[in-house]
């Protein structure tokens, strides 16, 4: 079963970006005594645990069996006969800690090289950004923002200050929160105002600065879009908009297809379809007026270049069962350069544009056998490689192998676990701050980027439920045609 689970996973890996791990090649030899361990950049208080291959009694389960370097204090703690954990009492941000778990103090290990297992952390640092969202206008002036944090925070330790002085409300939890400042009073001058953010143990925040308009002014002060989701472009102007604004046709945004435009205070927000990599072009008219008849002193324009989505795939399937009798086939959307296997790239179809996303699928029925009883864990990522993200034209040629694992791979891949990686990590390159910019080697260290799924082929699905306690009923179905399977011997 190992061999075809193999089969499944190159199949797919070619697509992904492993989870952080030490960047030096361990010896296969210790898959028969660590089935796996924690890693790369870690938060602070993280547990770094090792998983044993092989159950320790409780009687050779002995402490002190991590060590670092430089060297942290903490606690140490057996989970279970083979999990193991140690919590250390503070990271040192950046720094990069050697460690070394001796496996030869409760394993009976045969080689001289196995006895203390190497792994690598880094204490990643903590870090807050801080973004304006709006300024509302009414009588005076508020401003609305977000914070999001790396890691979680109480809302109790978030200190924000504005100036000038204002009362400031944050909502929120985990590691998103909002805020908004109380009034601002406007003077008859632009009023330059700053919000700064400031939690304990976090690093320094850039501050947020901004002008509040001057009274009496009438005129665009932020302008900008949101293509995601619910596709919107705001626009915020110094004075409330009179409701006529909406249906006047004086906003306008060039390149939608179609648009409706609804009016809240002093933001007009234009709700819109458009083609993903279409350049739109808003123009506010100088015929616009506000809720007290003032008039903007010339037409505003601005452009929305198109953007690229942020190299990215999804798995659009509910359920771990392939029911196809023919062809396994497994759906799933991306944006870039996308290959599997063989290194096959989608870019057979011209037609598509692959600097948005696209729906694609691969036949998994000649990478994995419908053998009963084996499930097949698929991952999907990308490497930097081959990301398409700022613009990249597409290749018009990859090199192509035959998919099958060298021998060297093969031997890894026959013991009961590996710390084989397609995409291994080069942690010299990786930067805290550069996490979600695509044009860095950091945005693709972060696993959680990539998706997975469990899936095993079946054409039987069966139903079960316990009725009185002690009689147990089962149905089984075709999940082909929907109907039910006769002539089944179920096990209990």
């Amino acid at each position: 079963m190992r061999r075809l689970l193999y089969t499944a996973l190159i199949a797919i890996i070619a697509f992904t970006a492993c989870t952080p791990r030490h960047t030096e090649s361990l010896d296969p030899a210790f898959a028969k005594y660590v089935s796996a361990y924690t890693g790369g950049a870690i938060q602070e208080a993280t547990p770094i645990r090792i998983e044993l291959a092989t159950p320790v009694p409780m009687e050779k389960q002995a402490q002190g069996l991590f060590h670092f370097k430089p060297s942290l204090t903490g606690t140490e703690r057996w989970l279970s006969p083979t999990l193991v954990e140690f919590v250390p009492d503070a990271l040192k941000e950046g720094t990069v800690y050697e460690g070394s778990f001796q496996v030869g103090k409760v394993l009976d290990v045969k080689e001289s090289q196995c006895q203390a297992f190497p792994f690598q952390i880094q204490a990643a640092p903590k870090t807050a950004t801080l973004t304006l969202d709006g300024i509302s206008i009414q009588d005076g002036a508020s401003l609305q923002g977000s914070i999001k944090l790396s890691v979680p925070a109480a809302k109790e330790d978030i200190i924000l200050t504005v100036r000038p002085e204002t009362p400031v409300t944050i909502t929120g939890e985990g590691t998103l929160f909002s805020f908004q400042t109380g009034n601002i009073t406007r003077s008859n001058e632009d009023t330059p105002v700053s919000v700064s953010l400031e939690i304990d143990g976090f690093r320094d925040t850039k501050p947020i600065k901004t002008l509040i308009p001057a009274a009496g002014s009438f005129k665009v002060i932020d302008a900008r879009i949101v293509r995601d989701g619910n596709p919107h472009a705001d626009v915020r102007f110094s004075e409330p908009l009179a409701a006529s604004a909406a249906r006047e046709g004086l906003i306008e945004l060039s390149g939608a297809i179609r648009q409706t435009i609804d009016i809240d205070g002093n933001c007009a927000r234009i709700y819109f379809e458009a083609e993903p990599r279409k350049d739109l072009i808003l123009t506010v008219h100088r015929g616009v007026k506000s809720e007290n008849g003032l008039s903007l002193a010339g037409d505003f324009r601005t452009d929305f270049p198109p953007t690229d989505p942020f190299p990215a795939v999804q798995i659009p399937l509910d359920g771990t069962i392939l029911p196809d009798d023919r062809t396994l086939i497994l759906p799933f959307r991306g944006a870039g350069r996308l290959v599997y296997s063989r290194q096959i790239p989608l870019t057979k179809d011209p037609s598509l544009d692959l600097h948005t996303w696209n729906d694609f699928s691969v036949d998994l029925s000649g990478l994995f056998q419908k053998e009963p009883g084996a499930i097949y864990r698929i991952l999907l990522s990308f490497r930097k490689e081959y990301s398409l993200y700022g613009g990249k034209p597409a290749p018009q040629m990859l090199p192509v192998d035959n998919g099958q694992p060298s021998e060297e791979e093969e031997a890894t891949w026959d013991v009961q676990s590996t710390y084989w990686w397609d995409n291994p990590i080069d942690w010299n390159l990786y930067d805290w701050d550069d996490v979600n910019d695509p044009e860095t080697p950091s945005y693709y260290m972060d696993s959680d980027r990539f998706k997975s799924v469990n899936l095993l082929s079946s054409n039987l699905g069966m139903l079960a439920q316990y009725s009185d306690g002690n009689t147990l009923w089962a149905t089984v179905t075709n999940l082909g045609d929907g109907t039910p399977s006769s002539g089944v011997d179920l096990e209990v």
